[in-house]
């Protein structure tokens, strides 16, 4: 059974996605699905991908054939068109990444001179607290 949940200009056949946002997803083709896409433009270009989470304007926004991604923030990943399994969180963090693929960038600006790096942990000005029991 298929779900729809579509907000947006332009939204053509995704299935089983929510997508909301003016022009999100805009050329979204019938073999995109599983997707999760909020924010004005945000997976404008995806293709074939599918799991993918696009949080923020612009986010993600040239993805084509990517999978299982995680961009959290306005325009992160926003350069990302092949890449799979990556996580992006903070405004324009990985942005210069293209078709690298298992990257983690938390914090604005972060990841933007790898392209196609595999495997990459960056992080920026990002305050871990660790709880211990008592």
């Amino acid at each position: 059974q298929e779900h729809k949940i579509h907000f947006g200009s332009r939204i053509t056949n995704p299935t089983n996605s929510v997508i909301i946002g003016d022009s999100a997803a805009y050329s979204a083709a019938m073999f995109a699905s599983e997707n999760t896409i909020v924010g004005n433009f945000a997976g404008r270009h995806l293709d074939n991908g599918f799991g993918n989470t696009l949080f923020g304007d612009t986010a993600g926004s040239r993805i084509l054939n990517s999978t299982d991604n995680t961009i959290i923030g306005k325009s992160a990943g926003i350069n990302t068109t092949s890449g799979s399994s990556n996580t992006f969180l903070g405004n324009q963090s990985g942005n210069g990444n293209i078709s690298g693929e298992y990257n983690t960038y938390l914090g604005v600006g972060t990841g933007v001179h790898n392209a196609t790096g595999h495997q990459y942990s960056i992080r920026n000005k990002c305050l871990i607290y660790e709880i211990r029991q008592q």
